[in-house]
């Protein structure tokens, strides 16, 4: 599963799992959650930077490929 993947790639980081998983690291955090509508994974990622979101974004994409 994949949110069990991405949890256990970001163990060492604070985690949350209220509505879904959502992990908090110094200037970057997101939530990931399984849609109760659809066949899909929702993922919202906020930092501080575009650059630093975009780096989270890349590495959670490669994370799903890769499942």
């Amino acid at each position: 599963q994949v949110i069990s993947k991405i949890k256990h790639h970001y163990r060492k980081d604070r985690l949350r799992n209220l509505d879904g998983l959502s992990v908090i690291k110094k200037r970057v955090w997101f939530n990931v959650r399984k849609s109760n509508t659809e066949n899909l994974i929702r993922i919202v990622v906020e930092g501080y930077t575009k650059e630093e979101v975009d780096k989270e974004v890349n590495l959670i994409k490669e994370l799903i490929k890769n499942d």
